[in-house]
């Protein structure tokens, strides 16, 4: 390949044809995902490096209602072998499977210092215990503690 000397990102091949070299931002978007901006016929557009990654490798575009998965959920890994096509749903329980997750006593707002508390609502409340009373204990609403009870809230503790 060979450089332009002062289009410094248009590159030659050996047979003549031209390619714009791109690299993506270091910062990353907002979301921390490496983004670049690829020139278009009309303008340009901003484009995920990993989406892109894997759109080459496979060949084809993303699938409507898919995502490209980080497995190591370093986003700034974006090795092919490291990127998967999945759902959201999926996404996210690689997100909680690597520890990344802000469910329970990692979230901020979370009035629970862990999964003991949890466990002992639930056999309290099994006990017979009143849900007033466990929760003017841990400083929850009725609502809060019947949601602990049956597993709407905390349902991965067991």
């Amino acid at each position: 390949m060979q450089r332009h000397p002062t289009i410094k990102r248009l590159v030659m091949s050996k047979r003549g044809k031209f390619y714009l070299e791109l690299s993506p931002t270091d910062e990353g978007d907002p979301g921390g995902y490496r983004s670049m901006t690829i020139p278009v016929h009309n303008g340009s557009i901003r484009e995920r490096v990993h989406r892109l990654v894997w759109e080459i490798t496979h060949g084809r575009a993303v699938p409507d209602g898919y995502v490209v998965r980080h497995l190591d959920d370093n986003r700034a890994n974006n090795a092919p072998a490291n990127l998967r096509l999945g759902k959201q749903a999926h996404n996210m329980k690689d997100m909680v499977r690597n520890g990344r997750s802000t469910r329970g006593a990692k979230n901020a707002r979370a009035k629970l210092a862990g999964e003991e508390a949890v466990r002992d609502i639930r056999s309290r409340r099994q006990a017979g215990e009143t849900l007033r009373s466990i929760g003017s204990e841990y400083g929850l609403t009725i609502q809060a503690v019947c949601d602990i009870c049956k597993g709407r809230t905390w349902g991965w503790v067991k």
